[in-house]
This record gives structure tokens, sequence and C-alpha cells, in this order.
């Protein structure tokens, strides 16, 4: 997997007060939903099946998905695998691949925050290889009551970009998630240039735009709903624990998200 950006990320200073103080490495498997937004914020309907024909989500207006996730509360980073999904009905190489690498930020301007910075790669119908970035919010993850294996996290959270979503009047909202896309930018619209502090897409869109690649002015929404914890390991002694530091310095000239 490529990391791109997270380099440039530095965190201020860290504490040991969390309700996941004790656990140096979180995996666990998610189920999620995928949607695309075009730079005017209308979205893109994926007419493969199976979800062409679900009308739970507007016949493919949000795709299902579902994944791993490996998560360092230590460090603040991690990174998720998304399962190969089909997308937009290309028929020689349908499958969309999605994989992520993110970093904590505190709040993305210095202080106590959930923000979590995502960079990720895209892979789908025999296009080159396109880099995109966004702004998780994993407050539902953090304040979780527990982080033993087996524990099932849905139904807390923040509300993502998108959930005011709806197809025909009917709502295709999902509610408190453990993880949601935000409608934090990672680069500065409209120039494209990075830094602090990080804005508010000025159309409420969801994600970033990508700079490149076969989906370039894009933006691309990931939220998870429901995360199952399949391994927690410990150490002897607290974490250190950035999501509750004082977070970001600063994000030293955010690279382009780019077409490799």
């Amino acid at each position: 997997m490529k990391k791109n950006i997270l380099s440039t990320l530095m965190l201020s200073s860290f504490i040991t007060a969390s309700p996941i103080a004790e656990s140096a490495i979180i995996d666990a498997s998610f189920n999620g939903l995928f949607t695309m937004f075009s730079a005017e914020g209308a979205v893109v309907q994926n007419t493969n099946y199976p979800y062409f024909g679900d009308e739970t989500w507007g016949y493919g207006r949000r795709t299902q998905i579902s994944g791993n996730i490996s998560f360092n509360s230590e460090t603040g980073g991690g990174s998720a695998t998304i399962s190969p999904f089909e997308w937009l009905n290309n028929f020689t190489n349908p499958n969309m691949n999605l994989n992520l690498d993110f970093q904590a930020i505190g709040d993305g301007l210095g202080g106590e925050g959930s923000l979590l910075f995502v960079n990720g790669t895209m892979e789908w119908g025999g296009n080159p290889t396109t880099n995109f970035s966004l702004i998780w919010d994993a407050s539902g993850l953090i304040t979780a009551k527990s982080y033993a294996p087996g524990t099932l996290i849905s139904g807390v959270g923040s509300t993502a970009a998108s959930d005011n979503l709806s197809w025909y009047g009917n709502s295709l909202a999902m509610g408190s998630l453990p993880i949601s896309t935000t409608t934090y930018n990672t680069t500065t619209w409209p120039d494209g240039s990075g830094g602090l502090p990080l804005i508010q897409d000025h159309l409420g869109i969801g994600g970033s735009p990508m700079t490149g690649g076969a989906w370039q002015g894009f933006s691309m929404n990931i939220d998870i709903n429901e995360i199952a914890l399949t391994d927690v390991a410990t150490v002897p002694v607290p974490a250190a624990v950035w999501f509750f530091g004082s977070g970001l310095i600063g994000l030293f000239g955010l690279a382009r998200r780019k077409n490799n």
C-alpha cells in the first residue's frame, strides 16, 4: 500500500488517558457504504448488481461495502482494506479496489478532536491507480464502551456529510456512524494548495475532489456503520493516545492527490 501524505503529519504531544489506553493495536472487520459525488454534488449511481437492485439504498446510489481495519492507539495510525466490489457497469474489469492509510490529527487545528486524515489508492476498470484523500470523524470508535474482541460498535458517533441524501423523497440517511466522512477538504479549494486550517467544502460535499485519474473532480465518501472487533493486543503500560491530546502541529506541504 502506498503511503503518500502520512509522512507530512506531525503530532504535537501525547497523553495517556483514554478508554483504549491499554490497547496497542485494534483489529476489526466492518460494514459500510460507498457514495460518489460529482463536483456539483450529484450522486453517481452504481449500475452493477446487486447494488443496482437494492431499493434500500436508492438502487445503487449507495453501495454496500465491507472490509478490515487495523488501528494503533499508540501512534494514532492505521490502515483499512475494502473488499473488492463491482462498480459502474465496467464489464472488462468491474471491481473497485480501495486501500486506505490514516493518521489521527486531533481537530485538524492543533486541538483535541477525533479526526483522521485518510490517504488511499483506487484501482478500477484497468485505469491507472488514482490517489485520493478525505477526513474521517472517528468519534464513535473512540467513545465505544468496550474494546474486547467480539464487541460490535454501531449506532453511535457522528453524522456523515451525505446523511441528507435522498432518492425521490426517500431518505438514504445512515444515522450515527462509528466512522463517517466529513466535509473537510484535504486541499484548499479552489487552487488545490495544502495547509492549515482544514476548510469545509463550499458546497457541503463529503470527501475531497480527486485531482487526477478517471474520476477527476469527483469526491469519494466511505462511511463505516458497523465495526466488529476481532482482536485487541494490549500493552502492560498505558498507550500514548493522540485522540485527546493537543493533536496536530501542522500539515506540512500536503501533497496534491494525483494520478500516478
